[in-house]
């Protein structure tokens, strides 16, 4: 505005540089006197007791109009994080302050069905060591458990260093960051506090755990029945919405398992990883199709996912992609997301599986026939016998060191390497290769006299040694 004048705030608070010298203020960077933090500007000073019975009060009071699943956050910061992402939880949040420990053993006394409890990692993660009062002055172990952490899920002394050095959690997640080491050490957090809650409730009824950050959002969340309970009204739900990662097979709609042809029929919506085509064109979605025509009448959920190896342009597209399917799961619909062979092989899905599952959301993986299995049974050979050893690398990443490891080898996506991996072969090496297993286009070689000699495909397809040049979806088996 343009009014003609102002003012200075002076914030005076008498013999706050003593007091402040009595707290932990120092190791946070704020020194020469106290800080003043919160949202509301009010202290309410209140004796521990009194703070106590309060809370007991509230617990009763949340029973007595009908709730079965209490939600619980230390203070404003998770009663915030709260109604953005538990709108329906706003009006049923209590406030427990840093008394973790005491607000389950009342409310376990008091008959709930269950505990939600949501806190800035600041806090929380204090609960991961099994600190059940989070308050500085009887325990402020922060760093040193998010250090041990890392360390477990192997993290360098450089880094453990650095994260007892650091300030505060957010800048430890930083650091994490930089070594990709976020995702897994949250995981491991989370799972502490599930065993360190689980334990101080007896075991007698599940105790949610939601921790987040104000700057980096959610970080972690517990997978256990509590997680997607939301209350509709006073009642409480179970949103029972899951991700399937399903695996299609290598081509043959025949080929897939009987599980997945399931799961594809009774799933709300159907999830179909694009680049730069449409859904019809995807060859995970037409060997689905062929085997389960109803999916063509399901809700379609199409994930664009680009071909390259920009890493940020990767992880963009997956986070997306996760973001995609948890909002069909918040609307309590079961995700089909398809997947070429099998999800745990070398698929864009396990990032995303990856993502939502971190996201406190149930993801799980259905089986498919891995192309390599598929191609062995279509030269009708083992992969492996007695004590062989068998390598699955990805030929893309070169061929060398590959072809001298013991056993069976099995090089992946290897259709431009085709020539390169035929001349580099030892004597006594053999190769089998195949593209396209069990689709329209299939082409088989083997290796005879140091080259690549065509095999008949059972698709009838004309079967020139090289010509065209083979593609993307080629597999390599070598023996020897």
């Amino acid at each position: 505005s343009d009014v003609p004048f102002g003012f200075d705030v002076v914030i005076d608070i008498p013999g706050g540089k003593a007091a402040a010298a009595k707290t932990l203020n120092a190791s946070l960077g704020i020194v020469g006197g106290l800080s003043v933090l919160g949202t509301t500007g009010i202290v309410k000073p209140m004796s521990e007791q009194a703070l106590l019975d309060t809370i007991q009060l509230e617990i009763r009071q949340r029973i007595a109009l009908g709730d079965q699943i209490l939600f619980m956050t230390p203070g404003n910061y998770g009663e915030t994080f709260l109604k953005e992402h538990y709108p329906a939880a706003a009006a049923h949040v209590i406030r427990i302050s840093n008394y973790v420990g005491e607000s389950i053993d009342m409310a376990v006394s008091a008959g709930v069905r269950g505990i939600m409890l949501t806190g800035h990692i600041g806090k929380m993660v204090k609960v991961a060591g099994g600190i059940m009062n989070t308050h500085s002055r009887n325990a402020d172990a922060r760093m040193e458990i998010l250090a041990a952490n890392a360390a477990a899920c192997g993290a360098d002394a450089g880094l453990v260093r650095a994260i007892l050095e650091a300030k505060t959690t957010d800048a430890g997640i930083a650091l994490l960051d930089g070594d990709g080491l976020r995702a897994p050490v949250m995981q491991r957090l989370v799972a502490k506090m599930e065993m360190y809650l689980t334990r101080r409730a007896g075991g007698d009824i599940p105790v949610g755990i939601v921790i987040f950050s104000n700057i980096y959002g959610l970080l972690g969340k517990m997978r256990r029945p509590i997680r997607c309970w939301e209350h509709a009204g006073t009642e409480a739900k179970e949103v029972s919405s899951k991700l399937y990662g399903v695996g299609v097979g290598p081509g043959d709609p025949e080929l897939m398992t009987l599980k997945a042809v399931r799961i594809l029929k009774t799933c709300s919506v159907v999830a179909v990883p694009v680049s730069g085509r449409a859904v019809g064109e995807a060859v995970a979605w037409q060997i689905a199709a062929a085997a389960v025509p109803e999916i063509e009448s399901k809700e379609l959920l199409e994930l664009k996912m680009p071909m390259t190896k920009d890493r940020e342009i990767l992880a963009s597209s997956h986070q997306l992609a996760a973001a995609q399917v948890i909002a069909q799961l918040r609307a309590d619909k079961d995700v089909a997301f398809l997947t070429l062979g099998d999800p745990t092989v070398y698929a864009t899905y396990m990032y995303v599986h990856r993502l939502v599952a971190e996201a406190g959301y149930e993801a799980e993986i259905i089986s498919g026939v891995p192309s390599f299995c598929a191609a062995a049974g279509r030269f009708g050979i083992s992969l492996a016998e007695g004590d062989t050893p068998i390598h699955i690398c990805p030929a893309v990443s070169g061929i060398g060191d590959a072809l001298t490891m013991p056993g069976t080898k099995v090089l992946m996506k290897a259709g431009k390497k085709l020539e390169e991996i035929t001349k580099a072969l030892d004597e006594g090496q053999k190769a089998y290769a195949i593209e396209n297993c069990g689709m329209a286009g299939e082409r088989l070689w083997e290796t005879g006299d140091g080259s690549l000699s065509p095999v008949l495909s059972k698709m009838g397809t004309e079967n020139r040694p090289l010509s065209p040049s083979p593609g993307y979806f080629t597999t390599v088996i070598i023996k020897g």
